[in-house]
């Protein structure tokens, strides 16, 4: 869902994290790319495991939200553009 927003949408959802993730890894990912992370993967169930006490550590949070960056970034190529529409692109890529 993330990925098929219009760019503007895209901005809002994310620009409120970027201060919080001046600090993830990986560094070298963009601040932008680092918040899309946050919200397309920190802030869903995986976040609720961690708070409620459940099986996920910080250093489990940390790992599996480093691992999502080069995914999502794959994903998020082209922002704006319907998800369908981005699978035939990274074949022809």
């Amino acid at each position: 869902m993330l990925s098929a927003l219009p760019v503007d949408y895209f901005d809002v959802l994310v620009t409120p994290f970027i201060e919080e993730v001046s600090q993830h890894r990986p560094l070298s990912a963009p601040a932008w790319l680092r918040a899309a992370v946050v919200v397309a993967v920190r802030n869903s169930r995986l976040e609720d495991f961690h708070a409620l006490g459940g099986p996920l550590r910080a250093a489990d949070i940390t790992a599996v939200t480093e691992a999502a960056t080069d995914p999502l970034a794959l994903l998020l190529k082209e922002p704006g553009t319907p998800v369908r529409n981005k699978t035939l692109l990274s074949f022809r890529s």
